[in-house]
């Protein structure tokens, strides 16, 4: 073991020394700036150890070493230092030292203030440089990132350039086929309109394009509507549907069996003289039109159960209309509209 040795115990820096049977200590309030310091002969020390023995156990006392604690009681120009050891984790001794406390002159009290506040001043500088290194190293890391960002863009930019050329180059080998008339396409238009079914739409208007249509009608009265297709329609906003017999495939359980992101407005409309064969039955498939926030019934007379509507309503619907229909659903339905502020009407 050393026979000099320096601690920091609390907010005392500590430093101690043993020679010729004393010990030196002088312990220094790192808050308040006292010091305390004096020479302690060891025969002095009530301890059964020898003198070496005796500075031994202080210094341990100071490591905070397990067993061995140290604990100041304060006096007016003097520090009691006692000292506890558990011996064989069943015996324990105490014994103290007094330490006098060292009065600086004010010239004295000046210069370690200042000597304190230079070692503070210099840490926080240090603190700081370490904080600003740190800073420029994460600043540099970020240039070397936009550095390749800018390089992909401009990579990217280039590439784009020679995909435009090529476009130029392609575009004056189709001029041709930009030189098609209006009615060529109609042409087109016309053999898919066909497979839809029957659009009121004139097929012969070289300004008319079907799938711009924002309102329609379309009427069943054969089985070539291929529902699938509706989802072509792109600028659609209100259609309305006349006797789904067809829709049903033959069976009198009849549901929305299309799609569309458009249509904000969706009617049903069934002739007086085959109600009871075609009429709707169940909106099951409504959530395929997110948009739609209205709905209209006419001569609906076999929707009548709420579980075969209220499920299938979505957060966008408004307002619900039904004309000359069954009113099984009034109560159930009247509720509903009413908790979820849709506008009911019945006619």
């Amino acid at each position: 073991m050393s026979l000099n040795n320096s601690f920091i115990y609390g907010d005392f820096n500590i430093t101690t020394s043993f020679s010729d049977g004393y010990i030196y200590i002088l312990l220094v309030n790192n808050v308040t700036f006292q010091r305390y310091e004096d020479n302690i002969e060891c025969s002095d020390i009530e301890a059964p150890f020898y003198h070496e023995e005796k500075y031994g156990i202080i210094c341990e006392c100071f490591q905070k070493k397990p067993n061995y604690e140290a604990n100041f009681d304060f006096d007016i120009n003097k520090l009691k230092i006692i000292f506890t050891v558990l011996i064989n984790g069943s015996y324990t001794l105490k014994f103290n030292i007094i330490v006098k406390e060292k009065i600086l002159n004010k010239d004295s009290q000046n210069a370690l203030y200042i000597s304190k506040l230079e070692i503070k001043y210099k840490e926080d500088i240090k603190r700081l440089e370490t904080k600003h290194e740190e800073d420029i190293k994460i600043l540099n890391e970020k240039i070397m990132k936009l550095e390749f960002i800018i390089d992909k863009i401009s990579t990217q930019l280039e590439e784009t350039q020679n995909k435009l050329n090529i476009t130029i180059l392609e575009d004056k080998r189709t001029e041709n086929i930009k030189k098609l008339s209006i009615r060529d396409l109609d042409d087109k238009i016309m053999k898919l309109e066909n497979i839809i079914g029957n659009i009121p739409i004139d097929i012969r208007n070289q300004n008319q394009n079907y799938l711009s249509l924002n309102s329609t009608e379309f009427i069943e009265n054969s089985s070539k509507i291929n529902y699938k297709l509706f989802k072509s329609f792109y600028c659609l906003k209100k259609i309305k549907l006349n006797d789904l017999y067809a829709m049903s495939n033959g069976n009198n359980n009849t549901n929305i069996v299309f799609e569309n992101s458009t249509v904000e407005i969706l009617i049903f409309a069934i002739h007086s003289f085959n109600a009871n064969i075609s009429s709707i039955t169940s909106l099951e498939g409504l959530q395929n039109l997110p948009s739609v926030h209205t709905l209209e019934f006419h001569n609906c007379i076999r929707l009548t159960e709420s579980h075969n509507i209220i499920p299938f309503l979505h957060k966008n619907i408004k307002k619900i209309s039904f004309f000359n229909c069954g009113t099984t659903t009034k109560g159930f339905l009247s509720k509903y509209c009413l908790d979820n502020d849709i506008e009911l009407n019945y006619i």
